[in-house]
């Protein structure tokens, strides 16, 4: 009886370290499962995430094409010959269509600083997910290299003007923002190589850094503007001058100068407003900005009160060529986040390579030749200058 009674026991225990035994493989291989495709999940969310900033550049690519077309036209009308009904539309429209750029004007404008979304489907795309981008123009912002005058130890007048009305409630009260970027600019003694320097100015180290774009409604609801802002988006240092484009003010902007700022359902609530203004764009808006912000009025609203005082640094003429793009991947709940900085780089003619070699050589720089290789378009791409992985 004594030696049934010990076998049992021991058959029991053995039973109860085989279940451990056994929830402790199933455990581990579930948690390894899932880890893996949490895993494999990421990697696909960052080929989104980075499949986005092309998208981005695809569509800015649209405005290269259509200033082409442009300048084919206007080739063809110093020529003296008749246009063809490829540059005529393009420089016109037909049949009160709107031209190749406005109609990028219109597609650009009524997403500029506002989601885009890509749904991706598994038997098409080989990857059931979602991809976002939002382009901000970095001609909206101020150059804060740019801005400031290293060597009076100051902002530019125009600058300080907008840098005084600025505050952020709660962090950053108004008139604290000019005095400690001046007192940074100061120590520093020099230009900014990342924006995410400003980091170390006092005060602003809680603030956040990069854009987050107007959230988007939920069903049957109304879209609401930010109410934040993000210090990328009001600065930048990668515009190679110290002015600022209306057509193109970054959110932040917006919000300094007490104009509308964007919603994230704008694209089809607005639709008629963007196109309105697109049908009515022209080149030499920038001559008056004062006179023209009539043109303006349906996205941004009544003409701010300051606008006169920093109208000298307005653009003449749309030239956007700095975009930064935020840009997400999604699947199956992973999501990643990248924010590219892309640049409109115009390419060098073998002529003017060599001249610019010369000049930093300290030689004279060749004349540029005539002829067919002189009458060669230049080429136009985006290249990326910088990647952010939030």
């Amino acid at each position: 009886m004594k030696r049934s009674g010990s076998v049992i026991i021991f058959a029991l225990m053995m039973l109860s370290l085989i279940v451990i035994v056994t929830e402790q493989l199933i455990r581990s291989t579930i948690i390894g499962s899932t880890f893996i495709k949490t895993m494999i999940d990421r990697e696909h969310a960052e080929m989104l995430a980075l499949g986005g900033i092309n998208i981005a550049i695809a569509q800015l690519n649209q405005g290269l094409i259509a200033k082409q077309k442009e300048k084919k036209g206007e080739k063809a009308a110093k020529e003296g010959r008749e246009t063809t009904s490829e540059e005529k539309k393009a420089d016109e429209g037909e049949k009160g269509e709107l031209s190749a750029m406005q109609r990028f004007i219109f597609h650009h404008i009524s997403h500029l600083n506002r989601w885009q979304v890509f749904s991706l489907n598994s038997m098409i795309d080989g990857v059931q997910g979602e991809v976002g981008i939002c382009l901000s123009s970095e001609h909206g912002k101020i150059n804060l290299n740019e801005a400031f005058d290293f060597k009076k130890q100051e902002f530019k007048k125009e600058y300080e003007v907008l840098l005084k009305t600025l505050e952020i409630p709660g962090k950053i009260p108004l008139g604290e923002f000019h005095k400690r970027l001046v007192e940074f600019f100061k120590k520093r003694g020099k230009k900014l190589y990342d924006i995410s320097e400003i980091m170390s100015v006092s005060g602003f180290e809680n603030l956040d850094v990069f854009y987050h774009p107007p959230q988007r409604p939920a069903k049957r609801k109304q879209a609401e503007p930010n109410t934040d802002l993000y210090l990328s988006d009001i600065f930048t240092i990668w515009t190679e001058e110290a002015t600022l484009d209306p057509l193109v003010f970054s959110d932040a902007l917006c919000a300094i100068l007490g104009v509308r700022r964007p919603r994230a359902d704008d694209s089809y609530r607005m639709k008629e407003d963007f196109k309105k203004l697109a049908s009515t764009f022209k080149k030499n808006w920038g001559a008056d900005w004062d006179g023209n912000w009539k043109l303006l009025q349906p996205i941004y609203g009544e003409k701010p009160k300051i606008l006169s005082a920093f109208k000298d640094i307005l653009v003449k003429s749309f030239n956007s060529k700095v975009y930064s793009v935020l840009s997400y991947g999604k699947v199956n709940n992973v999501e990643q986040r990248v924010i590219a900085i892309v640049k409109n780089i115009e390419e060098q003619s073998a002529q003017e390579k060599k001249g610019t070699e010369a000049k930093k050589e300290g030689a004279a720089s060749e004349k540029p030749t005539q002829g067919k290789e002189g009458e060669k378009e230049k080429k136009h791409y985006f290249k990326i200058m910088r990647i952010y992985w939030l």
